[in-house]
């Protein structure tokens, strides 16, 4: 979820605003720092954290109910009569964010491994460097490590102050449904593990009794 924050360097003197972007991979406990790593860019102002524990089952839930605004609930927008207010952590899904879809390909590769759907599996994905600025992540949080300052370009800024960003009016265009859908079909098939890969299987469409838009009944149990 993204927040405002307010950073000063501790060697030119500079302040400023900025906006801080937490992303989520996988289902994660803030409230346990234990059970998730922690990577975060200096200079973009950006907090990755990828659960380091996950079964195959638990995985694919999440990625189908996180791979749109849409497939989550509850909805984190609504319409006004001047338009469509975002709360904007609703935007930071797998198909909108390259650093997210990333790191997703990585730990549905680790869980390719495993033949076992319910097992738990270990999460590393290594590395990871800031599709922005291309700079090298660090593992750690912006709470603990020092920031780019903006002005003279010295990490050597820190936070001084944070609060959540509001809902806010935007011009909001929707992500197509298909590609949505090819996006939860990559990820599904890069964490089967070799001798169960089916490549003909596709994401179920909506019925008059449908759950959502991109609701994968196998995932759910509905189908063998």
């Amino acid at each position: 979820m993204p927040s405002h924050f307010r950073g000063h360097c501790l060697d030119c003197g500079h302040e400023w605003d900025g906006l801080r972007w937490r992303i989520a991979c996988g289902p994660v406990d803030f409230q346990k720092p234990e059970t998730y790593r922690g990577y975060f860019c200096p200079r973009c102002f950006v907090d990755l954290y990828v659960a380091r524990q996950l079964s195959r089952s638990s995985w694919l839930r999440w990625v189908s109910e996180n791979a749109s605004e849409i497939t989550r609930s509850p909805l984190l927008f609504s319409a006004c009569e001047l338009g469509v207010r975002v709360d904007l952590q609703a935007l930071g899904v797998i198909s909108r964010s390259p650093l997210l879809f990333e790191a997703c390909e990585r730990v549905s590769t680790i869980l390719a491994g495993v033949r076992s759907r319910y097992v738990p599996v270990r999460i590393d994905i290594g590395t990871m460097a800031c599709p922005d600025c291309g700079d090298q992540m660090r593992i750690a949080c912006l709470e603990t490590n020092l920031l780019a300052c903006p002005k003279c370009e010295s990490q050597s800024a820190r936070l001084i102050g944070e609060h959540h960003a509001e809902i806010v009016l935007v011009d909001y265009f929707p992500l197509n449904d298909g590609e949505v859908r090819r996006v939860i079909l990559h990820l599904k098939e890069l964490a089967e593990h070799p001798e169960d890969h089916h490549p003909n299987k596709m994401l179920a469409l909506p019925t008059s009794e449908c759950r959502g838009p991109l609701w994968d009944w196998e995932l759910d149990g509905s189908i063998d």
